[in-house]
C-alpha cells in the first residue's frame, strides 16, 4: 500500500484548518518513518494548528528530538508497548 503524498496531506490539512480544527494527532503505524513528517509538521504550526506525535520511541533521537522542537510540535507521547500482557497491561 502507498502512503499519501505529502501534496496531499497538505491539501488536507489546510481544507481542515480552514474548517477551524486547531489539533492534529499524527498516529497510526510510526509517524517518524516519514521523512516528510518535519515538514508536514511545520505546515500545521503555519496555519495554527496544535500537533501532537505518537510514537513507539524507537526513531526518537536526539537529532530527531531537536527537529522536532525546530518545527514546534506540541506534544509527543510514547507507547509503551509490550507482546507481553504482563508488561502492556500494567
Amino acid at each position: 500500500m502507498k502512503d499519501i503524498s505529502k501534496t496531499q496531506i497538505k491539501r488536507l490539512i489546510k481544507e481542515l484548518a480552514d474548517l477551524g480544527v486547531f489539533k492534529i494527532v499524527f498516529t497510526h503505524g510510526e509517524s517518524l518513518t516519514r521523512r516528510d513528517v518535519f515538514e508536514i509538521i511545520s505546515f500545521c504550526y503555519s496555519l495554527g494548528i496544535d500537533t501532537t506525535l505518537i510514537t513507539n520511541g524507537l526513531l526518537l533521537n536526539n537529532e530527531y528530538a531537536k527537529k522536532l522542537k525546530k518545527v514546534k510540535v506540541t506534544r509527543i507521547v510514547i507507547s509503551f508497548d509490550s507482546l507481553s500482557k504482563k508488561y502492556h497491561n500494567i
